[in-house]
C-alpha cells in the first residue's frame, strides 16, 4: 500500500486521506523519517487552514502518530510543525481555544520526544510568540500549557524574563477571567521554582519568597469572591506582602506589583472587602504614600459608595487629618483629585467634613480649584447633604472666597448653589455688598445695570435675604438716579417671593386626619436612607417629618377630652390590625416603624387619655420588637386604674406565654416604682408573691427578671425603711444565686425603664425608649431628648443603648483590623487547576494524558441522590473521567445537584440499568479492564494491601444489599476497607471517595 498520491480539497477527503496515512503506518514497519509524509501533512495544514474540522482531523492524525512511535517507529520533520504553529497561533486570530490547545499538544510532544535542535526551536518559537500579547491572542494559554516546556529549556532566561513578568502584569489586569487565572497560574509556578531555592527570580521581582507567595495567595481568593475566604486572607498575608512596600526606598517594580493587587482591592464589588480594603488604607497610607503607589484618585474613587457610610450600621471611620495629610503640599494634591470625582452625596460630605478643619479655615487655595469643588458641590443630588457641604466650604475657604472681585463672587455662588437651592445667602451677599459697593468705595461700580441684575435674579430664589436687599438699597439711594431707583424697587416688590405657613382651626380638623398626620412620614430605604441618616449626624436639628407628627402629638392637648381618647383608640385600633395582618415582622420594616409612631404618640399623650382593655392587649401581643413592648409597659403601669387591677392581671400569668410573663412582671415594676410614696407594704407583698414563684421558673428571661424585681423592691425597702420580711431574706438568697453577675443583670434594660419614666417628660419617654433600643433616627426627636434630660442621663442612655447593639450586631461594634503573629501564616485557599483556565475538557491533551491508566466509576446500584452527587464531585475533583448511572435524568434532580456542585458538566456521564451491568462489566473485561467491587466477601482483600490494576472499573453496591451475587461472581477482585469500630460499614459515597483517592495515588498522582 502507497501513500494517497492526491491532495484531499475538502473536509470528507481529509478524512479519507487522513484514515489512509494512518492505515498505512499501521501496516508497514517504518523507519526513521519519511519525507512524502512530511510534504503531505504540510500540505493538508496549509490547505485547511481555514477550515477548523478539517484541521482538528488532521491534528488527531498527527498526534495519534506520535503516541503511537513507540509501535510504528515514524519520526515527523520539524516542518510540519512550524507550519502548524504558523496556521494555528501564528497567522490566524479566530481559531478556537480547543484547537490551539490541541497544536499546542502535538507541538508538546513532538519537542519532548526530540528534544534537542528541533524540539528547542519550536520551544523558542513558542516563546518570543507568547511574549507577544498585543498581537498574540493566545499567549496566555501558550504560557500555561508550556510553562514547564519553556522552564526546561530556557531555565532563568524564561522565570528572570522582564517580558514575562510584564505579560502577567496585563494579564492580572485583564477584564478576561481566563487571562486573569492564566496569570495566578504562572505566578503560582514562579513561587513554585522559588521554593525550590531559585534567588535570581527574587532578584528580578524585587521581593522575598513570602511576599511573593503572600501576593498569590490573596489574588487568588479575590478571585474566588468569597469574602468569608478572603477576609481572613488580607488580615493575615497583606501586612507580609506590604512590608516597606510603600517608601520611598523600594523598588518600583515591587511598587507596580503592589498596585495591581491595591487596584483590585479598591475595585472589589463585595461591601466587605472594600470596607476592610479601606480601613487599612485610613491605618497605614497617607497621601504621600497614595501618589508613591500612584493610588489617590483609585482611593477616592473607591470611597465613592453611599453604603459605606450607614451610621445606622458601619460608617468608614474618620481619621486624623494632620497624619492623613500633614503638610499644605500634599492637602492641595488631595484636593485637586477630590475634584476630578463625580461624588455621591454622603462621600464628599465625609471627606469635607475630615480633610478641612476648622483650625486651618484660614487655608488659601486657588480660585479654579474652588470653582470646581463647587461645581462638584452643586452636582450633588441630596439637598440638605448639599447643604452641609455649601456651609464647610464656605467656613474652610473664606480665605479665598474673601479674596474674590465682586464678578468673581458671582461666579462662584452660581457655581455653587443648584437652581432648587434656597438657602440663606443674606450674609455673604451683604458682606459683599457693604465691602465691595458701601464701604470700599463711593463711585458707582462698572457695569452697574448687569451686575445688580444678577443679583435681583439670585434674590428670587432666597426669600430669606432681607439682609442683602437693604444692601442693595443702601447703594441705590447712594449711586442711582430716583428713576433708576425707583425701577430697581418695583423689580424688587415684583419678584418677592413670601411663603407663610399657619396651621389654625385645629378642631374642625377630623379624627382620621389627625391620626393620619402623627402616622405621616416617608420610611425610606437603601442609600436613600443611608443619605438621611448621614445628613441628620452632621446636624442634629430634628428630621422634618418627626417635627410634623410631635405638633400634632402636642395639639392633642387642646383637643376635648372625647377627641383624644378617640384618637387613641383610632391608633390602638390601627396597631390591633397591624398585628392581625402581620403577627411577625422584621426590625425596622414598615409595619414596626407604623407600631413604632403608634406607640409614641400614646406615650405623648398619656397625661391626657383614659384607660383601655386594648392597651392590655397590645401589651400582651407576643412578637413585638423590644422597644414597641418597652412602651406599652409603660403606658400600662402609668394608666392602670386600680392595684386590683394589676393583681388580678398577674394571677393569670401561669397561663400565659413567657414573653406576656415578661411583660407583666415589668409592668408590675414600674407600677410600684412610680407610686412607691404611696404603696403600703400589704401591697409589695402581694406583688412579692405573685413573683416569687416565676423566680424558679424554665424559662430564663422570666426567671431572671423576677428574681432582679424583687431585689429592687428589697434595695427600694432598705433605702426608705420599709419593712417587709420575706423580701429581706428573697434579697440574700437572690445574691446567692446570682453572684458577682449581679451587677451586670442590674442593668438589664427593662430596670431601666423606671429611670426614664421618672426623669423624662411624656412624649420624651418614648424618644428615650427609641433611642436607647437604637431605633431608627428619623422616629425620635433625640435634639429635643438632650434638651429636656441631664447630662448624666444621657450619658446612661448612651451606654445603654451601646450595650444593647452588642448585643444585637457585635460585628458593628469591631471594625478594627485584626492583630496577627507573623509566626504562623498559613491561610485557606481553593485550587486552581489548569483546565479550568482554559476549559480543555475536548482536547487530545486531556483524552489521552493517561492512555493506559483509566478508572470507571459503576454506581448503577446506588439510588440515594446525596450518595451520586457527591460521588461525581468526588470524581471530577481527583479526575475520574467516567461514572456509570443507572439513569442519566438523575443529575437534574436537586439532591443530586445540591452535592455534585456542577461535576455533572464536566464529567462523562453514563448510563447503564442495573439489569444490564453484568453484559457492560464483560464487556470491559474484553476490552483489557479489570473489575474490582468494593464488597465483604469470603475471598475479599485488604484495601490496605491492594494495588488497583491501571485499566480499572470500581463497582460500587447498593446501599443496604451491597453488589448482587451475579455480579460478585465476575469481579477480579472484591476488596474490603477494614473497620475496627462496631459499626458494619461506610457510606458507600465514603467508601467509593477512599477508592477512588487511592486509585489516584498509585497512578494519576505519580
Amino acid at each position: 500500500m502507497a501513500l494517497p498520491s492526491t491532495k484531499a480539497t475538502t473536509a470528507t477527503t481529509t478524512h479519507a486521506v487522513v484514515q489512509a496515512i494512518e492505515t498505512y503506518i499501521q501496516n508497514q514497519n517504518l523507519l526513521g523519517e519519511i519525507s512524502e509524509l512530511d510534504e503531505l501533512l504540510y500540505d493538508l495544514i496549509d490547505l485547511h487552514k481555514d477550515n477548523e474540522v478539517a484541521l482538528k482531523r488532521v491534528l488527531q492524525c498527527i498526534h495519534n502518530l506520535l503516541l503511537g512511535n513507540n509501535k510504528y517507529n515514524v519520526k515527523f520533520g520539524a516542518k510540519v510543525f512550524h507550519k502548524l504553529i504558523a496556521v494555528v497561533i501564528g497567522d490566524s486570530k479566530n481559531c478556537s481555544r480547543h484547537l490551539v490547545a490541541n497544536a499546542l499538544h502535538c507541538v508538546q510532544v513532538y519537542a519532548r520526544k526530540f528534544p534537542r535542535i528541533d524540539g528547542k526551536f519550536l520551544i523558542q518559537q513558542l516563546w518570543f510568540l507568547s511574549l507577544n500579547s498585543e498581537g498574540q491572542p493566545h499567549a496566555a494559554q501558550i504560557l500555561v500549557q508550556l510553562f514547564d516546556d519553556f522552564v526546561n529549556e530556557l531555565g532563568e532566561e524564561c522565570v528572570c524574563s522582564s517580558e514575562l513578568h510584564l505579560l502577567i502584569k496585563n494579564l492580572l489586569q485583564s477584564e478576561t477571567r481566563e487571562y486573569r487565572k492564566s496569570a495566578y497560574f504562572l505566578m503560582r509556578k514562579l513561587a513554585d521554582i522559588m521554593r525550590r531555592g531559585d534567588t535570581k527570580i527574587l532578584d528580578s521581582l524585587k521581593c522575598s519568597e513570602q511576599q511573593w507567595s503572600s501576593y498569590v495567595h490573596i489574588m487568588e481568593s479575590l478571585e474566588e469572591q468569597q469574602s468569608h475566604l478572603v477576609l481572613p486572607t488580607l488580615g493575615t498575608l497583606l501586612p507580609r506582602v506590604v512590608a516597606g512596600g510603600h517608601n520611598q526606598d523600594q523598588d518600583d517594580d515591587w511598587i507596580a506589583w503592589l498596585r495591581i493587587l491595591y487596584v483590585r482591592l479598591l475595585q472589589d464589588n463585595n461591601i466587605l472587602v472594600l470596607r476592610w480594603t479601606l480601613t487599612f488604607f485610613l491605618n497605614h497610607f497617607d497621601v504621600t504614600k497614595l501618589l508613591r503607589t500612584n493610588l489617590l484618585s483609585e482611593f477616592l474613587a473607591a470611597t465613592n459608595r453611599t453604603q459605606l457610610y450607614n451610621v445606622e450600621g458601619y460608617c468608614l471611620p474618620s481619621f486624623q487629618e494632620d497624619k492623613f495629610m500633614p503638610s499644605t503640599e500634599e492637602k492641595m494634591a488631595f484636593l485637586e483629585a477630590l475634584v476630578t470625582i463625580p461624588w455621591h452625596s454622603v462621600p464628599l460630605v465625609f471627606w469635607l467634613h475630615n480633610v478641612t478643619e476648622e483650625r486651618h479655615n484660614d487655608f488659601l487655595i486657588g480660585k479654579n480649584l474652588l470653582l470646581k469643588l463647587s461645581s462638584r458641590i452643586r452636582a450633588l443630588k441630596n439637598k440638605k447633604l448639599r447643604g452641609i457641604a455649601v456651609e464647610r466650604v464656605e467656613c474652610q475657604f473664606h480665605v479665598t472666597v474673601d479674596s474674590l472681585t465682586l464678578a468673581e463672587y458671582l461666579v462662584y455662588i452660581e457655581t455653587l448653589y443648584n437652581i432648587s437651592d434656597v438657602y440663606n445667602i443674606c450674609e455673604p451677599l451683604e458682606s459683599k455688598l457693604q465691602t465691595k459697593l458701601l464701604g470700599e468705595s463711593d463711585t458707582r461700580i462698572e457695569d452697574n445695570e448687569n451686575v445688580l441684575r444678577s443679583f435681583m435674579g439670585r434674590l428670587q430664589k432666597h426669600p430669606k435675604s432681607e439682609d442683602a436687599i437693604i444692601g442693595i438699597l443702601s447703594y441705590a439711594t447712594k449711586h442711582l438716579s430716583d428713576i433708576e431707583t425707583e425701577k430697581l424697587i418695583l423689580d424688587m416688590l415684583e419678584n418677592r417671593n413670601t411663603v407663610t405657613l399657619i396651621l389654625c382651626g385645629v378642631e374642625k380638623l377630623s379624627i382620621s386626619y389627625i391620626v393620619e398626620r402623627i402616622l405621616d412620614g416617608d420610611i425610606t430605604t437603601g442609600d436613600a436612607r443611608i443619605e438621611a441618616a448621614y445628613a441628620f449626624s452632621k446636624d442634629k436639628s430634628s428630621n422634618d417629618d418627626i417635627k410634623l407628627r410631635d405638633k400634632f402629638i402636642e395639639l392633642t392637648e387642646e383637643q376635648s377630652k372625647e377627641r383624644r381618647n378617640a384618637i387613641k383608640d383610632s391608633l390602638l385600633l390601627i396597631n390591633k390590625q397591624l398585628t392581625e395582618r402581620k403577627p411577625r415582622y422584621f426590625e425596622n420594616c414598615k409595619e414596626h416603624r407604623r407600631k413604632i409612631r403608634i406607640a409614641r404618640a400614646l406615650m405623648g399623650m398619656q397625661k391626657y387619655i383614659d384607660w383601655s382593655d386594648e392597651l392590655w392587649n397590645a401589651l400582651l401581643v407576643t412578637n413585638d420588637q423590644l422597644n414597641i413592648s418597652y412602651m406599652y409597659e409603660c403606658l400600662v403601669a402609668r394608666l392602670l386604674p386600680s392595684f386590683e387591677m394589676l393583681i388580678e392581671r398577674m394571677q393569670l400569668m401561669e397561663t400565659m406565654k413567657p414573653s406576656q410573663q415578661v411583660s407583666i412582671i415589668s409592668v408590675a415594676h414600674l407600677y410600684c416604682i412610680r407610686r412607691w410614696h404611696s404603696l403600703k407594704p400589704k401591697h409589695l407583698k402581694q406583688i412579692v408573691n405573685l413573683l416569687w414563684p416565676h423566680t424558679m421558673g424554665a424559662h430564663f428571661q422570666t426567671r431572671l427578671l423576677a428574681q432582679l424585681v424583687i431585689h429592687t423592691f428589697a434595695v427600694k425597702c432598705e433605702e426608705t425603711s420599709i419593712e417587709v420580711p420575706i423580701l429581706e431574706a428573697l434579697k440574700t438568697s437572690i445574691e446567692m444565686t446570682l453572684g458577682s453577675r449581679l451587677p451586670k443583670f442590674e442593668n438589664e434594660t427593662r430596670l431601666i425603664l423606671s429611670k426614664v419614666m421618672l426623669q423624662t417628660s411624656s412624649l420624651r419617654q418614648g424618644d428615650a425608649i427609641l433611642y436607647m433600643t437604637n431605633a431608627p433616627f428619623d422616629e425620635f426627636n433625640k435634639f429635643l431628648l438632650g434638651m429636656h434630660t441631664t447630662v448624666e442621663f444621657e450619658d446612661n442612655l448612651d451606654e445603654y443603648r451601646n450595650v444593647l447593639i452588642t448585643k444585637k450586631k457585635p460585628s458593628i461594634a469591631d471594625h478594627e483590623l485584626p492583630r496577627i503573629e507573623m509566626a504562623n501564616l498559613n491561610v485557606q485557599r481553593k485550587v486552581n487547576p489548569m483546565n479550568d483556565i482554559f476549559n480543555t475538557s475536548e482536547t487530545m491533551a486531556t483524552d489521552t494524558k493517561h492512555m493506559d491508566q483509566e478508572l470507571v466509576v459503576v454506581a448503577s446500584l446506588i439510588d440515594k441522590l446525596p450518595n451520586l452527587g457527591g460521588l461525581a464531585r468526588t470524581c471530577e475533583v481527583l479526575g475520574v473521567k467516567t461514572l456509570i448511572l443507572s439513569a442519566k435524568t438523575l443529575v437534574d434532580k436537586p439532591d443530586f445537584t445540591n452535592l455534585s456542585m456542577t461535576a455533572e458538566k464536566t464529567l462523562n456521564i453514563m448510563e447503564v440499568k442495573p439489569e444490564a451491568l453484568a453484559e457492560f462489566l464483560i464487556k470491559k473485561q474484553s476490552m483489557g479492564y479489570k473489575i474490582v467491587g468494593a464488597e465483604q466477601t469470603a475471598y475479599s482483600v485488604s484495601f490496605a494491601d491492594f494495588k488497583f490494576p491501571e485499566k480499572c472499573v470500581l463497582l460500587l453496591g447498593h446501599e443496604k444489599h451491597g453488589i448482587p451475587v451475579d455480579l460478585i461472581a465476575l469481579l477480579d477482585s472484591a476488596v474490603e476497607i477494614p473497620q475496627f469500630g462496631v459499626v458494619r460499614s461506610l457510606n458507600v459515597h465514603v467508601t467509593g471517595s477512599l477508592f477512588i483517592w487511592e486509585y489516584c495515588k498509585q497512578h494519576l498522582n505519580k
